[in-house]
């Protein structure tokens, strides 16, 4: 009786491993047919690729029943790949979808079982083995899922908080910091300095050489700013070749914010870029946009002088 069970066992699998194309069908049928509402985009690649992995899981299934062979690393990959639909498929929808594979193969098993003439024991046990895989399935893809559109919302949100070509912050988390900063300072005290670089004759860069170079530059400037800055500084690109770097809790106000102009400049210099800076000097008093357009204004008299210098708003700086 075992080895009949057995043999039944082994034609079912192979039978279950034939019929892998029925199974994707009605998957895919039970998908065409969600509301719109629920899934408004049904991208015909996005339904291929559900095909292939409910083709995928039914044949390895199948084999399974059949020989025992194990599910290999590249198919344990290709079916945990409905994980990586997060931005494109709700979970309720590819939940449904885990849910009509399993009783779509089901129904398979049972037909088949009845055209082999199997023993209900082997079909129990196969339905069994169908259900809990499918079990295991949602488990592990709604997992995946969950990790992909966390994934997905941290690089939603560094988008929306950093500057696409340089990766520095930008406007946004540029003014979010400063009144931290200006906040700290009003509460416990201490300087906070903004230094506004805008690079000299860039645009005749663009025209020149075009814009690719254009960015080459805007990379470069930025790899350096970002060089000689400390760790609690921040540096921000507002815009075309506008930098912005944020210095909180300053000991010598404008002296040390004038140092570390200085070593912006310098750093440029050494890529052949020169940049007027303006420097404004806050104690908390001051509010962002203030201190902004402070800053601007020390930039712009810093480009009046002729460029490759720097100005605190307020006073005159000498230019070593």
């Amino acid at each position: 009786m075992a080895a009949a069970e057995g043999q039944d066992r082994v034609r079912l699998g192979w039978a279950l491993h034939e019929r892998a194309d029925d199974v994707a069908a009605g998957v895919i049928e039970r998908a065409k047919s969600f509301p719109t509402a629920a899934w408004p985009s049904k991208d015909p690649a996005v339904l291929d690729a559900i095909a292939e992995t409910d083709r995928l899981a039914v044949r390895v299934l199948g084999r399974w029943l059949a020989t025992g062979e194990e599910v290999s690393d590249e198919e344990n990959r290709r079916l945990a790949a409905l994980g990586l639909l997060a931005e494109t498929v709700p979970l309720s929808c590819l939940i449904k979808l885990y849910l009509a594979w399993r009783d779509i193969a089901a129904a398979v098993v049972e037909e088949e079982g009845r055209r082999l003439a199997t023993s209900p024991a082997v079909v129990e046990e196969v339905l069994g083995v169908v259900a809990r895989s499918n079990d295991a399935a949602i488990v592990r893809m709604s997992r995946q899922f969950d990790e992909e559109r966390r994934r997905l919302q941290e690089a939603l949100a560094h988008q929306a908080l950093h500057d696409g070509l340089t990766g520095l912050a930008n406007r946004t988390l540029l003014f979010d910091r400063l009144e931290k900063a200006l906040q700290a300072a009003r509460r416990y005290g201490g300087w906070l300095a903004l230094l506004f670089i805008d690079l000299d004759d860039f645009k005749a860069v663009n025209d020149s050489r075009g814009h690719d170079a254009g960015d080459d530059l805007l990379l470069e400037a930025a790899r350096r700013l970002q060089e000689v800055v400390r760790p609690s500084d921040t540096v921000a690109r507002l815009g075309g070749d506008e930098f912005v770097i944020l210095c909180e809790r300053l000991d010598g106000a404008a002296d040390e914010a004038v140092a570390i102009a200085m070593r912006a400049r310098e750093a440029l210099e050494e890529a052949s870029l020169s940049a007027s800076v303006g420097i404004a000097v806050a104690t908390g008093a001051e509010d962002a946009d203030m201190l902004v357009n402070r800053a601007d204004h020390a930039m712009y008299a810093a480009k009046r002088r002729g460029g490759a210098a720097h100005e605190v708003y307020g006073e005159r700086t000498r230019v070593p």
